[in-house]
């Protein structure tokens, strides 16, 4: 028979025990993230400028949207480097398929005809990076600001949300086992039409970029 005295003590062991597995399984959680997911960090301030394009993704609704998705990068707290905006507009009509071309310490955002059935691409340059390119496909038939995409629309705000996270480093996606229909994970691989679903970070995105700096 368990005394009273006794039976509180186990209860307070294997309380603290369970809460010592729950952190340290986060933790490790965490730290797993952080080195399947960011081989390279940047050392200094994200800086985005603009591609000069013609069309529509280069109208104010358009930027008001990539301005809006790096904000949602930049609400993540405890993180050392932030995106930042220069208000400069680079003469680069197309995609030169060679992001070491940008000037450093920039990211330019363009469109071209991916042709591939890809909603968008991005890549950096350096190691650390100091340099990078998001290229947006300019066919697709996009919604450009903060209305719910129709059912034939492509969510432009969610998708450079999307892009922004392998710009600071994010080299992969979350397996689907972390990407239920309301995970609500930017990081996830798939995105489908009418879908505003990656305009938020969901907790996994969050945590690892935080691991990762």
């Amino acid at each position: 028979m368990i005394s009273t005295h006794h039976a509180q003590s186990l209860a307070r062991y294997f309380g603290i025990s369970f809460l010592l597995a729950l952190v340290m399984a986060m933790s490790a959680d965490a730290r797993a993230h952080s080195a399947t997911y960011y081989s390279k960090t940047w050392t200094t301030d994200i800086n985005l400028a603009f591609g000069y394009q013609t069309g529509s993704l280069s109208t104010a609704t358009a930027r008001s949207s990539y301005n809006a998705a790096d904000a949602v990068w930049n609400s993540v707290t405890d993180i050392s480097v932030d995106f930042y905006n220069s208000g400069s507009v680079n003469s680069m009509v197309v995609d030169s398929g060679n992001v070491c071309d940008v000037p450093a310490s920039r990211v330019w955002i363009v469109s071209n005809d991916l042709s591939s059935g890809t909603l968008a691409r991005s890549s950096t340059c350096g190691s650390p990076p100091n340099r990078g390119i998001v290229v947006v496909d300019s066919p697709r038939t996009w919604e450009y600001g903060s209305a719910v995409p129709t059912s034939s629309e492509w969510d432009l705000r969610g998708t450079m949300t999307h892009e922004y996270g392998h710009i600071t480093g994010f080299s992969g996606h979350f397996p689907s086992a972390d990407c239920a229909a309301n995970a609500l994970q930017t990081m996830c691989p798939t995105y489908s039409v009418g879908n505003y679903q990656w305009r938020t970070l969901g907790s996994h995105d969050i945590h690892t970029i935080q691991a990762a700096y």
